[in-house]
Formats: C-alpha cells, structure tokens, sequence
C-alpha cells in the first residue's frame, strides 16, 4: 500500500491509471486547474470506471478520480485529498427534448435526483 503524495512534486511523479474515454479525452480532464501534460504518461489506462479498481488492487499506482467513485466502482480502495485545490466539478443530467414531457423519464430523472441527493449527504469530506 503506498502512502498519498504529500506535494504537487510527487503528485506529478506518481504512477498512475486512468480511465481513457477515446483517444483525446480521459478522467484527468475534469482536473481543469492542473496543465495535465506535467503528468507522467500512465502506466495503465482502462476504458470504465469498473474496470480501474482491479488494475489499482496491490499496486503502488494512483487514479485521479471523484472522490464519490470510493461509494461505488472504486469501494475499498484508499482515497486523500489532492496536493493543490481544485474547483468543484458540477454534474449534469441531460436528456433528449422529446423525454422531457414523457412521465417515465420524468420519473427515472426524479429517482436519479433523490439518489444523487442522497449521496451528496453521505459525501465523506476530503
């Protein structure tokens, strides 16, 4: 078990996994304060949010994610604070314009609200 990176130097010298969405876009773009190319090139890069737990088990390298992730795909897994500030990052729901009328997407949008809400007053803080 590796110990948090205690300064933005470590931080940036860490190894790491990322989840990589295409070619241009991975999980590191929501970290928009920081110029992501300082960044060591990662070691392992997974194409889910599933999948980055079981590349993290037992090894020394870091995934810089949400930390509300540690609630779902990435449970049991050591989380800390980052070494520099960051903005708070805001989540969207978006739909189509031709659900936004239909009961059972008004429905599920309401059910994922109340859940989300529900999380966001578990939110451990870091």
């Amino acid at each position: 078990m590796r110990e948090a990176p205690r300064s933005m130097q470590e931080f940036l010298e860490a190894d790491r996994a990322i989840v990589r969405f295409d070619d241009s876009n991975s999980s590191l773009k929501a970290l928009s304060d920081l110029d992501v190319s300082q960044l060591r090139t990662p070691i392992v890069a997974v194409p889910n949010f599933g999948a980055l737990r079981a590349f993290l088990i037992g090894t020394p390298f870091l995934a810089t994610e949400l930390s509300l992730m540690s609630l779902g795909p990435l449970a049991g897994l050591q989380y800390a604070p980052l070494p520099f500030q960051t903005r708070r990052l805001t989540m969207y729901l978006v739909w189509h314009k031709r659900s936004h009328t239909d009961p059972a997407h008004q429905w599920l949008r309401q059910q994922i609200r109340a859940v989300a809400d529900e999380v966001e007053q578990k939110r451990a803080p870091i």
